[in-house]
């Protein structure tokens, strides 16, 4: 989706960040079995209205249940274990997204790039509709912005599916916190990648290549969507 371009990808460049490659990040994180559940109800409620059915409302209880409220404490705890699992499979990588989150409140900023989409960093749903749409968008090669209305259509999905597990209910604040910024954090790094090599044939097919791969371990295969004027959709 790219708004977080404009105020993360160049710093990223500039610090070296285009030698971490996403494939090494990805491992990093440890979304569990809660991201393929996610993505499977919402695989199935692609299918159901693809066949014409109607996809029941989630209710304003299960959809409060997706905001959480942050904690600057967890997010230095959840930044310090995501480095140092970064620098045990990839030093350089490590050395030089702790030198990113030493220089600016990446979080913060995402915030202010996301904001004019309606997106907040406290909200998981808006968390994963960065991540899917940047996913998506790498993983193609794309590196054009998407409309408000792409945004938001791709956000109603993410609530459906989100809104519709039992699991979201029973995840504290601080587990939302380390879920929606870990995936935050996984989209800026696919973002700035993609640009560090937008005009690199070769460089390009494994960073796309690396992007689904990673997308895959999360239960999303980026292959079965197509992205139309409102919002990812499948195939």
């Amino acid at each position: 989706m790219h708004p977080i371009k404009q105020s993360l990808a160049c710093l990223a460049l500039c610090l070296g960040f285009a030698l971490a490659p996403p494939a090494a990040a990805q491992g990093v994180f440890d979304m569990g079995a809660l991201t393929n559940t996610i993505s499977a109800t919402a695989n199935s409620q692609a299918e159901q209205k693809r066949a014409g059915q109607a996809i029941a409302a989630p209710n304003a209880a299960a959809i409060a249940a997706l905001n959480y409220r942050p904690s600057l404490d967890v997010r230095r705890e959840n930044i310090a274990k995501f480095v140092a699992g970064l620098k045990a499979m990839n030093p350089d990588a490590g050395a030089q997204m702790e030198q990113v989150f030493a220089q600016v409140n990446v979080i913060e900023e995402m915030g202010k790039s996301i904001a004019p989409y309606g997106l907040k960093t406290s909200n998981i749903a808006d968390a994963y509709t960065v991540y899917f749409m940047t996913a998506w968008m790498s993983a193609n090669g794309r590196t054009d912005d998407n409309t408000n209305e792409q945004v938001a259509g791709t956000r109603q999905m993410a609530v459906n599916a989100l809104a519709a597990s039992p699991d979201i209910g029973k995840l504290s604040d601080a587990d939302k916190q380390a879920f929606a910024e870990g995936l935050l954090i996984q989209a800026m790094m696919f973002d700035a990648m993609t640009d560090a090599v937008a005009a690199d044939p070769a460089g390009l097919a494994k960073v796309k290549g690396d992007v689904k791969a990673g997308a895959k371990e999360m239960g999303i295969d980026v292959d079965a969507f197509k992205l139309t004027p409102t919002g990812l959709a499948r195939k």
